[in-house]
């Protein structure tokens, strides 16, 4: 279970969360060892095992003049959709998720990938969004 905090029952951030170095309190129901006693029961611990096999798997495919997997071009009716749903993502991010402090970077390495038109039409939604939470 994740508390609004970002933290999950066993302390560990969330990815995606901002933690700061300040201990955080631990829940009512733990004793001293940070164990639940009212959980330790009921929880399951699962192994997880990795396993090679020596045996090879081969899928076929169709190969490039059979098959285009290029990106479609995009059209003027597909850009509005797609900037509606941008849009939403960028508010939930910019507003409500937590980010780790040491994570900050990465949120909108997305942009470094656009071409100069496109960064410039997302940078303006990111400051639509800023400026409508900031007045």
């Amino acid at each position: 279970m994740v508390t609004e905090r970002g933290v999950t029952d066993n302390h560990s951030p969330v990815i995606g969360s901002v933690v700061s170095s300040t201990p955080k309190p631990q829940p009512q129901g733990y004793d001293d060892k940070g164990i639940d006693d009212t959980d330790i029961f009921r929880r399951k611990v699962h192994k997880r095992r990795v396993k090679f096999l020596n045996s090879h798997t081969v899928h076929h495919t169709f190969c490039a003049d059979e098959y285009d997997r290029s990106k479609p071009p995009q059209r003027e009716e597909d850009i509005e959709p797609i900037m509606t749903v941008y849009r939403e993502l960028m508010k939930y991010k910019i507003t409500e998720m937590v980010v780790h402090q040491d994570a900050l970077q990465y949120t909108n390495h997305h942009l470094s990938r656009r071409d100069e038109a496109a960064h410039n039409i997302m940078m303006g939604t990111i400051r639509a969004i800023i400026s409508e939470f900031t007045e």
